[in-house]
């Protein structure tokens, strides 16, 4: 069972959008989309922060194409952590996948790197779509990544 088809329509819907937009899009720089799915799981609702509440949906991120699958999955995650507030880690559960071959990635913590500077090797970060227990959906500016 793959991670897509455990999603709910209309998110699979906007994975499908993102699917076909990333087709089209002409990047002047190498690389390829990467998308996180952050949620909270229904016994930890009531445990978390309000702010936690707002962090679940779909983000995307624009990794360089040098980095191997699992650098690249931990340049997404490293840029999530770095743009997005979370004050109860446990709370959030995250999942990177690509949506190209529909593959759940597994992060490369293994490899020495300084986290700040992989994440700082994201070419670009988005909140994608909000998904359930998202109030209110508010955008991360890259500005917030590269001050």
């Amino acid at each position: 069972m793959t991670l897509y088809s455990t999603l709910h329509p209309r998110t699979k819907a906007l994975i499908d959008a993102a699917r076909r937009n990333n087709a089209k899009l002409k990047m002047p720089v190498s690389g390829r989309y990467l998308l996180i799915n952050a949620s909270i799981s229904n016994d930890r609702i009531a445990g978390a922060d309000p702010e936690d509440l707002l962090v679940p949906g779909l983000y995307k991120a624009f990794v360089p194409d040098d980095l191997s699958i699992g650098l690249a999955a931990r340049c997404a995650f490293e840029a999530f952590n770095c743009v997005v507030p979370i004050s109860n880690l446990d709370t959030i559960e995250l999942a990177v996948w690509d949506p190209d071959s529909d593959a759940v990635i597994e992060i490369d913590f293994e490899t020495e790197i300084d986290s700040m500077e992989l994440g700082n090797r994201c070419l670009g970060f988005e909140q994608y779509a909000v998904t359930s227990y998202s109030i209110n959906p508010r955008p991360y500016p890259m500005e917030r990544l590269f001050p």
